[in-house]
């Protein structure tokens, strides 16, 4: 193998490019590969003795060892839904009726009315867009007219 960057016993320079069969190929070198994260300590990086955090993008695809529950609440006030998702929905219940949320704090005092668990955030996360959307709106309306017992479908 070729020693980049220097020059050979004959005297002429080599090349930092890798050499086959007599053609040159042009490498992206950026680098050494950085194994640990770049953020100083005061920023909240890594100190350099523990471990790189993982990123979202890598919890997200990891086995399930939590499950992300997608939750509708309704205010008490006039009746509005809030569709959202949360690891742990009952002290999010809490945060919602103590106020710590924009659109919430205006309806309060709210009320869980439908919870459905989910193994990894994607799906939960695909779910609440769902149960955002007119169909998903009507869907839920309709699921909770069964589980209460007043389906239309029984009243001609």
């Amino acid at each position: 193998m070729t020693q980049s960057g220097r020059e050979s016993r004959t005297g002429e320079k080599k090349s930092n490019f890798p050499r086959l069969f007599g053609i040159i190929f042009c490498v992206n070198y950026a680098g050494p590969v950085r194994l640990r994260a770049r953020t100083p300590p005061f920023h909240g990086g890594d100190t350099g003795s523990n471990p790189v955090r993982a990123t979202l993008e890598k919890l997200h695809n990891r086995e399930a060892f939590f499950m992300v529950y997608v939750y509708v609440i309704e205010s008490l006030l006039d009746k509005t839904w809030y569709k959202g998702m949360a690891i742990n929905p009952v002290a999010r219940l809490k945060a919602h009726n103590a106020g710590k949320n924009r659109f919430t704090k205006g309806h309060r005092p709210w009320k869980l009315i439908y919870i459905e668990p989910h193994e990894n955030w994607k799906e939960a996360r695909a779910r609440e867009i769902y149960l955002k959307t007119a169909a998903g709106h009507k869907w839920l309306e309709n699921y909770l007219k069964t589980q209460s017992g007043e389906s239309d479908s029984l009243n001609p």
